[in-house]
This record gives structure tokens, sequence and C-alpha cells, in this order.
């Protein structure tokens, strides 16, 4: 294996970091992030765009209507700015450090831990909270500027 299979990209320090440690992506972890937001955005189109033609076929009438195509591409960029901001906040409010006894890198300073990142402020369960509160209030507001301005 080459260095750069072992490390990751750290956000914060822009260094490059030990796999694992919070604040620090990978390219298959940010192009599995923006994966995700593209299935689950074509998913939500999808069923969308049935209801649409179900609706159409009970009313009888050819309702026009907007192309929803739009909702794929911001499902893809939310996924993938959730990601980073989720990379972000834990890069700046978990602590990571290396224990030098395993060798594993581990969440909570101790005596045989050399400090790689962040601070003890946070745990991964509320950095994942407030990462999502953050997008959820974000995500609306961008998403319709978008759809307004993207029609295909």
């Amino acid at each position: 294996m080459n260095k750069s299979s072992k490390t990751a990209f750290h956000l914060v320090q822009w260094r490059r970091v030990p796999k694992g440690t919070n604040g620090a992506v990978s390219f298959v972890g940010t192009l599995a992030s923006a994966l995700g937001g593209f299935l689950v955005g074509l998913a939500y189109y999808v069923t969308l765009e049935c209801m649409l033609y179900l609706q159409q076929d009970y009313e009888q009438t050819a309702a026009p209507s907007s192309s929803q195509l739009p909702l794929v591409l911001i499902g893809t960029a939310s996924g993938l700015i959730g990601s980073l901001v989720d990379s972000i906040l834990g890069g700046y409010f978990q602590y990571s450090g290396l224990d030098m006894k395993t060798l594993r890198i581990v969440e909570n300073p101790g005596p045989s831990v050399e400090h790689i990142s962040g601070y003890n402020m946070l745990s991964n369960n509320q950095v994942n909270l407030l990462s999502c509160l953050v997008i959820s209030f974000i995500v609306p507001y961008w998403s319709f500027y978008m759809y307004k301005h993207i029609q295909l």
C-alpha cells in the first residue's frame, strides 16, 4: 500500500492525517457521500414523478408541471455539503489522538495518546446532531434558491 491509501486529508489543518481522524476526508468517502445524496434525490424524484403521473391519470387532466430533476442535483450537493460540514465540525470540536500502545485513533486524551487534532468538546453523536441541524436549516433555503434558477 502506498502512503496515500493509509491517510486522509484533514479539512481544518490542511494536511494528511491517519484514516479515522475526526475532520479528515478521503476521496472515496467524499464520493460515497455525494452518491448517497444522489440516491436520495433520485428516489424522491422518481416517487414524485410517479405520484404526478398517477394524479394526472386519476384526474383525467394534463396538469402542467415543471421538471423536478433539479431535486437530484440538490440531493447530491446536499449529501456532499452535509458530509463536509460534519468533517469540519468534527475537525474542530472532536478530539483525535493516536494511542501509541495500540496504534489506533482514539477520541479521548490519555497518557499514551499523541494529540492529532481537535478539542475535546463534543462527542461524535453531538457533532452528528449539530451538522444535521446546520444542514437542515441551510438546505431548504439553498434549494429554494437553486430550484428557481435551475430549470432542466
